[in-house]
């Protein structure tokens, strides 16, 4: 939602092949995300969605994101769509302030976010699945037999962006219960009791570990969540402060160009090498700017798996350009020598510079932990 929100902040209106392609790579990577809508406060400008289609339910959907953008005191906010199955919106200001422009917003789909290939989840009578539409205390009400009654354990996440309850259910049997043969075997009361006791605690391990695995499941992915979220926000907060500077010598260069032609009209034959000298400073910014927005569209997109010989020196060389803006707001001095050999390598490009970008930027990690 950071990088979205950079986006739609660039301009008086919305870049919407960039926020197609930034849209595309989000959803690449995080397959449970599966709507994107970005809806003007006043309802007087375009907005931008990937929904394939708009009728008369898109509209009221817009209406319930911009009153959740309105009650949010600058946290995001859960809303539940009409109609909705297994689906939830979590929705945020951009920018986050009481003066925003636009609402963001990421339907989720609440079926993708649990995922387990443990055999213990594929049993008929073992459920796991999260809840985003009530409260912990709407518990339900048990059954009145408690021998047909499954156990259950019930907890809201600790997300502070979104209140989901994760619920566990396991349906015990009699048989399971009760095994005939331990039954059979009991004599008196107090071998009972005994086995009533050894049951309870069996069944108390389970949902343990079934906990257990559950919030470690839970950590796994809010780890690679932020990771991948983090990438994607320095790359747009990268690609807005470089374009800021070749952008504003073009200009000077070029208001420099205007004032020499009205000083040295007189005289025609002077100005070809100051001018020569203007254009060319005006060439190579206009390059660099391309350049960068280039690196960081085949960074967004999602890889296409093309695999070719490339220069290595020019993906590190890629890679540390990218990264000058951080290196000078951390001062941290970046060298690279280029290997004369010119070696290449059969990869894919994006691929390579993603995993240099890791590299160094594991680096910069390290220098800035330094006391």
């Amino acid at each position: 939602m950071t990088s979205l929100s950079t986006l739609a902040s660039t301009g008086p209106g919305l870049p919407l092949a960039l926020l197609h392609e930034m849209a595309a790579a989000i959803q690449n990577f995080y397959p449970r995300i599966s709507a994107i809508d970005i809806v003007d406060r006043t309802a007087q400008a375009p907005g931008f969605s990937t929904r394939a289609a708009v009728d008369s339910r898109t509209d009221r959907l817009q209406a319930q994101i911009r009153q959740a953008a309105a009650r949010s005191d600058g946290e995001r906010m859960i809303i539940i769509p009409d109609n909705a199955v297994q689906r939830y919106l979590l929705v945020k200001r951009s920018p986050n302030t009481d003066a925003y422009r636009y609402a963001i917003a990421l339907e989720i789909n609440i079926k993708a976010l649990v995922q387990s290939d443990a055999d213990y989840w594929r049993e008929p009578r073992t459920t796991i699945e999260l809840d985003a539409s009530r409260s912990l205390a709407a518990t339900s009400p048990p059954t009145s037999n408690p021998l047909t009654r499954p156990l259950r354990y019930e907890n809201r996440l600790s997300s502070q962006s979104q209140g989901l309850f994760l619920r566990t259910t396991r349906r015990i049997t009699m048989a399971q219960a009760l095994p005939l043969t331990q039954v059979l075997s009991g004599v008196g009361l107090a071998v009972s009791a005994s086995l009533a006791l050894t049951i309870a605690l069996a069944l108390l391990m389970r949902t343990r570990r079934a906990e257990w695995r559950a919030r470690l499941s839970e950590q796994d992915a809010r780890i690679a969540h932020a990771s991948r979220v983090n990438t994607l926000g320095e790359m747009a907060s990268g690609l807005a402060h470089e374009l800021t500077q070749p952008l504003t010598a073009i200009l000077s260069q070029s208001q420099a160009g205007i004032r020499l032609l009205h000083q040295q009209s007189a005289d025609p034959t002077a100005l070809t090498p100051a001018l020569d000298a203007v254009l060319a400073a005006n060439v190579a910014q206009a390059r660099r700017a391309a350049d960068i927005l280039t690196r960081l569209r085949n960074w967004s997109r999602p890889a296409d798996g093309q695999i070719g010989a490339h220069r290595l020196n020019e993906r590190v060389a890629n890679v540390v350009s990218l990264l000058e803006a951080d290196a000078r707001r951390h001062q941290i001095d970046v060298q690279f020598t280029p290997d004369p050999a010119e070696p290449s390598v059969s990869c894919d490009d994006v691929e390579l510079e993603q995993i240099i970008f890791n590299l160094v930027r594991n680096a910069f990690d390290a220098i800035m932990r330094q006391p």
